[in-house]
């Protein structure tokens, strides 16, 4: 692992210009980025979520998260943005300057 980590920390990193996420088939492994001139990242989590399961059990608790989850994905979508991970009740997209910008807000507010 050190010999890895080493590796990572002392190589040089390669950029390209773009404005669109890759799509995951596309991503590459090491120092590689695209770099865009402009991005909005949207993290949204569901507050209280963590109590959920407690008081409302499992199942309901899953729902509502599948809920969540839908809603935030087809919203960040719809305004041109990509998904680009989820974890648990969270939700991350990117939305580029290809999106108009009270797009991009309005996606966070939604």
């Amino acid at each position: 692992m050190k010999g890895e980590v080493k590796k990572i920390f002392g190589e040089s990193w390669k950029t390209r210009d773009g404005d669109v996420v890759p799509d995951p088939e596309n991503l590459r492994l090491g120092n590689d980025a695209i770099e865009f001139k402009r991005a909005t990242v949207l993290y949204a989590d569901l507050s209280g979520s963590t109590n959920l399961v407690s008081t409302e059990g499992w199942t309901f608790a899953a729902e509502i998260y599948k809920t969540y989850l839908y809603c935030a994905a087809r919203i960040i979508r719809s305004e041109g943005g990509s998904i680009t991970s989820y974890d648990g009740d969270r939700v991350m997209g990117v939305l580029s300057e290809k999106a108009n910008l009270s797009l991009r807000y309005g996606a966070a507010l939604r």
